[in-house]
């Protein structure tokens, strides 16, 4: 069972996600708040609790997109295609936003609450999930496991943006 796409979609892929993961987002703003608020420890304690939040996510686009695409091409193509449609309108209101928002201020607290949080901020945010649901697909090859190339491409995706 293959579970890698060909290799210059994988190539694509890793490309797209390192730039998606220097994109600012509720998590990016999240743990850089932390480092400047907490130091060193709390940075790296909110980037473990996001991966982890984060891969919880691309599991669950994973397995729900494996069952989906197992009983119809046709599906695949539509969420293929659904999904870069809204990839395009994230991408235009990130464009249009407000640049200058303030960025919420954090009281101290201990490596494990931060870890705790920066797993929530990133599990419990259905952008994310939307997102992995419609990021992966672009990236998939019809001639390998849907289920393998998910779950490769969300570990994969989760290990950039954790670097």
């Amino acid at each position: 069972m293959d579970m890698l796409p060909p290799p210059a979609l994988f190539a694509a892929f890793c490309l797209a996600s390192l730039v998606l993961a220097v994109t600012p987002g509720p998590a990016v703003f999240y743990v850089v708040t932390r480092a400047l608020a907490q130091g060193r420890r709390a940075g790296l304690a909110s980037v473990a609790g996001v991966a982890l939040g984060n891969l919880g996510n691309a599991l669950g686009a994973a397995v729900g997109l494996a069952a989906l695409f197992a009983v119809s091409s046709l599906a695949f193509s539509v969420v293929k295609y659904a999904g870069a449609a809204y990839l395009v309108y994230l991408g235009w209101k990130a464009l249009r936003a407000d640049a200058g928002a303030p960025i919420a201020r954090f009281e101290p607290a201990a490596w494990r609450h931060v870890f705790r949080d920066g797993f929530l901020v990133s599990l419990l945010n259905p952008k994310t999930a939307i997102f992995f649901a419609a990021f992966l697909p672009q990236f998939m090859s019809t001639s390998a496991s849907a289920i393998g190339q998910s779950v490769t491409l969300g570990a994969t995706f989760v290990l950039i943006a954790a670097l």
